[in-house]
Parts: structure tokens; C-alpha cells; sequence
């Protein structure tokens, strides 16, 4: 079947520029008829590609907007939106999603980029324009649906002539799954002696079948995830075929597992996706935003649209989209903070000047009056700072918040406040620069070879990226960072390197986020390379309990590295039926030492008690709080010195330090500050490790690695 030609036509020539006709005007049909179609297959105006749902959202769609009457007071009317920057941008996502075979988008930013009016104005589109639709909105809360059913009223309420005889059936009121239906009955609009507009005898089979009540056109589905924190409600998207899917505000709950349930809807029968779904959100609450944070930050994993600003700047002027992204993170579609109402008023320019492309005369004059609204960058930047730095000026926690609220690059969406000690900022740089610089250590599985050597090889595995982690079974690699100072281990001094552990608390066939943890940490030894800082790891949680301890041990044994674990039972266990129990600390002193008033009858391993813990840390806040000397002395004769913090070589450490406070599970925070503790009570014993100076020839152990936290290419 070929496609239609898409109609070219001039600025004037749209709705909102024409005279509608009366109903008795026999121009009435073929005039709704040709602007309805224009709905369907957009239309070229100079050149010019205007979306199909674009033509809805300036011509047929109606919301509130601001702005003052003739005596300046700001006053609230319905009318058609005017084209602004925002619009322009999402409608280049989706047409660029669509020819990417209609990859799911995420929109994720600021607050007050009007996301409720263009989701209703999306879902509006899919109801009144495509007979048989059942566009469906999914939400977290009955509060942040009201907002978007309150427009889709409004929108009735106002709604254009030619659909004065679409009657909408029920309401929007349960609680959790509504539809209502949007279709022709004739009692009720003949009620009181009203004539059945001429148009809809086009939209329905009023003339075949007369005697008939009503006929459907459409179905909007609404449902209420209930913050996705209700088992019963996984299955609540199963059973719906819905012709266009809208999430609302993903940032406020977990939505990974009913998302399961949608996804085969879908796709169609050759297993191609129907149409282009859509998440938005905003930042600003952290509690639930573990989905969306990964499916944003990381589409080359999550398969969503990525949103390349190179590309859309062939489309737009630079100088009318000046935002730059600081990381090379392939995020979906982000929404700076320059470009909400916060930013301040936008400037109303032609169209032709925002655009990056060459017009001829003919093109200039079709495009005449055609003019979008945009961000001025410097004052938006401006005001939006202002707003964080008052905010700051009244509390920390506040002014987090505001540059959650208002963020101008896509990590600061994930920003954690709150009760979180430790220096944030300076982790996420870190976590960049290790990105940047791809330092991620050397992937590799140890075994044992017949003389009692332990084997290195190297591991095609990928570490685990994902925090928290969604659960089930995974088999990563042990990571290297630093390779010992000596082959063999029985050259390595006792206290020159020491470990930390905590286990998974659950079998893998449940859905926790738990994992096995062991860090290998160098201390302050006399020899070159790392010092006080941790040179491997092996965090992982393989369906045999024991096929992760196994690999703990050799990586123990390779270190020589006595090991301070949370009182783990099995792990301890397999240790005993390997004859290497003596890996693990004897911690009942440092037990005693910490909390005089301990019961705990433990000799091994360090009991998981709230005063452990809170020493726990103190000691790791400590380690990163302190400053490090760089031997760089700065203008005035002074040394410069880092945080701590930079000394962490794991990402995904600094991954938990920069979101503690906000999950349930820290396992590698745990694990590496058993391993402070373990430096702390070596210290206090006079126990320093080797002495002798011994040159590390770490480029022969250097991976060379590429992309997010160590996608592995090659070994040198």
C-alpha cells in the first residue's frame, strides 16, 4: 500500500488561522475533514516537516495558559498552545525514535517543562484523531494522574466543533484502573432536541444502523501503579493493546516489573513495537528512582532512545540551544532547567531563524508568521541559579534539592540529599574521571594450576553496574586494579594487604538486591604503586554459593590478605573445609575493642551490631573526608592537597557513597570498611606489612578498557 503524499501547505493556511465554517456551510465536512487529515499525515509548510501529533498540538488541542489582559494582570485562559522550544524538541525525539524503529523514550529533567499538558495533548491526539485507539496513561499516584485527567477535561470541555458529538463515558475516579470511553450516543446528544452535527456521520455508522444507541470510537486506559510498591499490582498492564503508552512521573516509583507485563502489547505479531512509548519524569525524589536512573543514564543497555545533541544541533541554531552535556553518558531525551517556567519568560522568534537550514523566498513566505518561543539561555541560567543558590542559603539539604528540582546536567536528576556524609560531589568526579580515563582494573578468573599455583586468566565477564542491584543471578569477574607486589605469595608480609567481606544475606532465587562483596586493600606499604587504597575486588552472586567463595579465597590467597568479613557463617564454613581458615581475622578483640558492652560470642569475623556499624563509618567518612597531599604546590607556596575520595578505585563504590542514605543494601560500602577496620586494628598493633622497596610494573598487568564503569575490549 503506498503511502499519501504529505500536503504542502502555507503558515496560513492552518486552523488556527482560518475561519471555521457553520455547521448549515456546505464547506462544514470537507473543512474538518482536511484539517483532521493534516492531524494524520503532518504536513510540509516551507520546507518545513510539521509532525502529524505538532498540527494536533497548535491547531486542535486546548489547555490553560498564562498571560495578562489588556490592563497587565496575569489572568488563566483556554486556547491552543503557541510553539515553544520544548515542543520542538520532544517532536524531534519522537520522529527520530520512530525511525530508529520506534525505540522507547525517556524524558527525563527539569520540573514545570509543561510534561502534563504534552502528555495529555499526546494522549488527546491518539483518542479524538485514530478511530478503534486506546492510548494508555500509567502513573504512580492518583494525585500526579489527576493533573492529567484535569487537562484531558479541560480539553473535552472546549474541545473543536467538529467533535461536539464525542461523548465521554465514565470517569476517571477508581482506583486503580479506569477507562473511559469516548463515543457517539445518540440519546444524549439529541437530548433535548439537538441536532446531530454533519460531521458525524463521517466518524460513525449513524445512517446504517438508526435505531442503535451508541457507537464507540475510542478508550483511554488509566492505571494506577500505586508508587509500584504493591505485589498484586505487577500484573495490573497485562491484558491492555493499547495504541499508545505514556508514563508519568517515573522518577517516584520502581516500574521495571510492570513495564514486563506491558511490553509484549507492544509489539505486533513480526515482533516490531507498535508505536513509541514514552516515560517522563523529573528529579527531585530519590527513593524510587533506581529504574529510571539506569534506563536514562545508560540507554546502551536499557535499548531507549538516546538523544543526541550533535544531531539536533544540524536541526536547531546553536545559539537557541546552547546546552552542553559535561559526560559521554548516552542518555535518553534530558530537559535542562534553562528550559522550564523557572528559567524565566521565552523570546518569540520566526521559525525560520531558529532553524539551522537555508530558506528560499518562496519557503519564507509559506513559513510567514510562523514563530516558536525560545529559551534565552544566559537569563534562564541566571534566574535558575539564583533559585539554587537561595535555596542553599537556607539549608544544604535545600539547595540539593533545588538542583534536583532544576538540573542542568542529566546526573544531577539522581543527586542524593538527605543524611548522606560524604563528599558527594567530589565522588561523582572521581567516578567521571575513572570513566574518562577507563581505569577499571582487569577482569579476571583464578584457579589453581597442579603445582599449587594459583592461575590468572582473564575473564570476559562484566563487573556488576547496576545499583542497587535488580536481583536473580550473575556470574562477574574478579577485578584487578593493582596486581600483588609479589607473585609469589609467600613473599607478601602479613598487614601489607588486608580484606573486607559481606556476604549476600538471601539465596539467589529471590528477588533481593544483595550481593557478595570482597575487597583486597592495599595499605601503607613501603613499595611503589597504590597506597591505602583498594587494588581488587570480587563482587558478585553465581548460583553456587561456593563457586563465589572459591574464587574469594584464591583471590585472598593471592593478596595474602587476612580477611576482616560481617560474621558470615558460610563463608567461613567453606574457608574451615578448605583448611584456610586462617584468611579470616580473629576479631573478637577488635569486637571488644569497639563496643566494651558486646555478647557476642564470636571469634571470627566482626558481628553486624548498630555500634560496628556506626565505627564502620566513621572510619570510611574519614577516609574520604581526608586530605591527601599531591605534592603540587599552588601559588602561594601552599601544598595542594584532594579528598580522600579520589583514592577509590571501584565505580561502583562510589557509586554507593554518592546514594547513601537511600537504598536498603550498601554491600560494598560494608565490605570495604571491614577492611578499615581490619587497617585500624593492624595500626593500633604495630603491624606496617612489607618494608622493602619493590617497583610494580603495573603496565604489564594494564587493561585496556572502553565505555560505562569497564565494558572490556582487549588485554595488553
Amino acid at each position: 500500500m503506498s503511502k499519501v503524499e504529505i500536503p504542502n501547505v502555507s503558515f496560513k493556511d492552518f486552523l488556527v488561522n482560518q475561519v471555521e465554517p457553520s455547521r448549515e456551510d456546505g464547506n462544514y465536512v470537507s473543512f474538518w475533514i482536511k484539517h483532521i487529515n493534516y492531524c494524520k499525515s503532518g504536513v510540509m509548510v516551507g520546507g518545513v516537516h510539521i509532525s502529524g501529533w505538532l498540527y494536533w498540538h497548535l491547531n486542535f488541542f486546548k489547555l490553560s495558559i498564562d498571560t495578562r489582559d489588556d490592563f497587565g494582570n496575569s489572568i488563566r485562559i483556554v486556547s491552543n498552545p503557541k510553539l515553544r522550544d520544548n515542543e520542538w524538541l520532544i517532536n524531534w525525539c519522537y520522529n527520530k525514535a520512530n525511525d530508529e524503529g520506534k525505540k522507547p523514550i525517556l524524558a527525563f529533567g527539569t520540573r514545570r517543562f509543561a510534561k502534563t499538558s504534552f502528555i495529555s495533548s499526546r494522549v488527546a491526539y491518539n483518542t479524538f484523531i485514530f478511530q478503534y485507539s486506546n492510548p494508555l496513561i500509567i502513573g504512580g499516584s492518583q494525585s500526579d494522574l489527576n493533573n492529567i485527567t484535569k487537562y484531558l477535561d479541560e480539553f473535552y470541555e472546549k474541545r473543536p466543533d467538529c467533535f461536539s458529538d464525542f461523548v465521554k463515558i465514565s470517569d476517571w475516579n477508581k482506583a486503580t484502573s479506569s477507562d473511559v470511553e469516548i463515543e457517539f450516543n445518540k440519546r444524549i446528544v439529541t437530548k433535548g432536541r439537538n441536532p446531530i452535527n454533519p460531521i458525524s456521520y463521517e466518524f460513525f455508522p449513524i445512517v446504517d444502523k438508526p435505531n442503535d444507541n451508541s457507537f464507540a470510537f475510542s478508550r483511554i486506559s488509566v492505571r494506577n501503579l500505586q508508587q509500584g510498591q504493591v505485589t498484586s499490582k505487577e500484573e495490573l498492564l497485562a491484558g491492555i493493546t493499547p495504541t499508545e503508552a505514556v508514563w508519568d512521573e517515573v522518577g517516584k516509583y520502581l516500574y521495571s516489573k510492570q513495564r514486563s507485563a506491558l511490553l509484549p502489547a507492544i509489539e505486533n505479531d513480526l515482533g516490531e513495537r507498535r508505536f513509541v512509548e514514552l516515560l517522563i519524569g523529573t528529579g527531585g525524589n530519590t527513593d524510587f528512582a533506581a529504574d529510571a536512573e539506569m534506563d536514562f543514564l545508560y540507554t546502551e543497555k536499557s535499548d531507549f532512545f538516546h538523544f543526541d545533541v550533535t544531531q539536533y544541533l544540524e536541526e536547531v541554531k546553536e545559539e537557541y540551544f546552547e546546552y552542553v552535556q559535561e559526560t559521554d553518558k548516552e542518555v535518553s531525551l534530558f530537559v535542562p532547567a534553562q528550559m522550564s517556567n523557572k528559567g524565566g519568560e521565552k523570546k518569540e522568534i520566526p521559525l525560520v531563524q531558529y532553524l539551522n537550514r537555508d530558506f528560499t523566498e518562496e519557503q519564507i513566505k509559506e513559513l510567514d508568521g510562523f514563530n516558536i518561543l525560545v529559551t534565552d539561555w544566559k537569563e534562564a541560567l541566571d534566574k535558575v541559579q539564583g533559585f539554587i543558590g537561595s535555596e542553599q542559603a537556607k539549608s544544604p539539604d535545600k539547595g540539593k534539592k533545588a538542583q534536583m528540582y532544576y538540573p542542568f546536567q542529566p546526573e544531577d536528576c539522581f543527586l542524593f540529599s538527605g543524611n548522606n556524609p560524604f563528599p558527594v560531589e567530589q565522588a561523582k568526579r572521581t567516578q567521571d574521571a575513572i570513566n574518562v580515563k577507563g581505569t577499571y582494573g582487569e577482569y579476571i578468573t583464578l584457579d589453581v594450576m597442579p603445582n599449587g599455583i594459583i592461575s590468572v586468566t582473564p575473564s570476559g565477564a562484566d563487573p556488576v553496574n547496576d545499583y542497587p542491584f535488580r536481583g536473580g543471578a550473575v556470574n562477574a569477574p574478579v577485578v584487578i586494579y593493582e596486581r600483588p607486589v609479589f607473585d609469589n605469595p609467600r613473599q607478601i608480609k602479613r598487614g601489607t594487604y588486608i580484606a573486607g567481606f559481606d556476604g549476600a544475606k538471601v539465596s539467589t532465587s529471590t528477588t533481593s538486591d544483595s550481593l557478595n562483596c570482597l575487597y583486597i586493600f592495599k595499605r601503607q606499604a613501603g613499595v611503589s604503586g597504590l597506597q591505602n587504597q583498594i587494588v581488587a575486588q570480587y563482587t558478585s552472586r553465581p548460583n553456587i554459593d561456593s563457586n563465589y567463595y572459591r574464587q574469594a579465597m584464591l583471590l585472598l590467597k593471592l593478596y595474602n590478605a587476612e580477611c576482616l568479613p560481617e560474621a558470615d557463617v558460610p563463608f567461613m564454613k567453606y574457608l574451615r573445609s578448605q583448611k584456610s581458615e586462617y584468611l579470616i581475622a580473629q576479631a573478637k578483640g577488635t569486637n571488644l575493642r569497639i563496643n566494651e558492652n558486646s555478647r557476642a560470642n564470636v571469634d571470627y569475623g566482626l558481628p553486624a551490631t548498630a555500634r560496628n556499624k556506626e565505627h564502620l563509618l566513621k572510619l570510611l567518612k574519614n577516609y574520604c573526608w581526608d586530605q591527601i597531599p599531591t605534592g603540587v604546590m599552588g601559588p602561594e607556596g601552599e601544598e595542594i592537597s584532594v579528598l580522600g575520595v579520589t583514592r577509590i578505585t571501584d565505580p561502583m563504590l562510589l557509586e554507593e557513597i554518592i546514594k547513601f542514605g537511600n537504598y536498603k543494601n550498601y554491600d560494598r560500602i560494608m565490605s570495604f570498611g571491614h577492611a578499615l577496620i581490619w587497617d585500624e586494628e593492624l595500626t593500633i598493633n604495630n603491624i606496617k606489612g612489607s618494608e622493602d622497596k619493590y617497583e610494580i610494573k603495573r603496565d604489564v598487568y594494564r587493561k585496556i578498557t572502553s565505555g560505562k564503569f569497564g565494558r572490556n575490549k582487549k588485554y595488553s
